[in-house]
């Protein structure tokens, strides 16, 4: 049986079933997912050990950097400085940094070591989410970006507009 729900509750507006920010929130999850999976698969070859701690860095690395980019609907770096976002993202980056870079942290969560090309690896992967948020608001904000989704078609077409 269907319950009736008032549509300003649902953040219904025609037929739409994502707003703006839970489409960005979406993309974002998709693509953090993605980015893990590659950190998965990058480290799957130097050993079972490597691979959860590569994607430990990128999924840590990857919300602590998205979180300048879902502040707001422009521009990460127009978005004003919040000291308080400063200091617990960068306290919570020094606590996840220790992790694979301390013995007895390693050793208690059961990581390994990673190398600088390992490192660099989960680092530039977890840019991705952050890079791909940014575009999709800038497409977004622009009349020619969201013509580009126009070849969607149907009902994907408006619930990401």
């Amino acid at each position: 049986m269907r319950v009736p729900c008032d549509r300003r509750v649902r953040g219904h507006r025609r037929g739409r079933f994502l707003d703006p920010l839970r489409a960005r929130l979406t993309v974002a999850g998709l693509t953090t997912g993605a980015a893990c999976f590659a950190a998965l698969l990058a480290g799957h070859g130097a050993g079972h050990t490597t691979a959860p701690t590569m994607v430990f860095v990128t999924l840590v690395a990857a919300k602590l950097l998205y979180v300048f980019s879902v502040r707001g609907d422009g521009p990460a770096w127009r978005a004003g400085r919040n000291r308080l976002l400063g200091w617990a993202v960068g306290s919570s980056a020094a606590v996840a940094a220790a992790v694979p870079a301390v013995p007895a942290l390693r050793s208690a969560f059961g990581a390994v070591e990673l190398s600088n090309g390992q490192l660099l690896t989960s680092l530039g992967l977890a840019t991705l989410p952050f890079l791909v948020g940014e575009g999709w608001k800038r497409m977004r904000r622009s009349p020619r970006g969201r013509s580009a989704l126009a070849p969607l078609g149907g009902r994907l077409r408006r619930a990401l507009t």
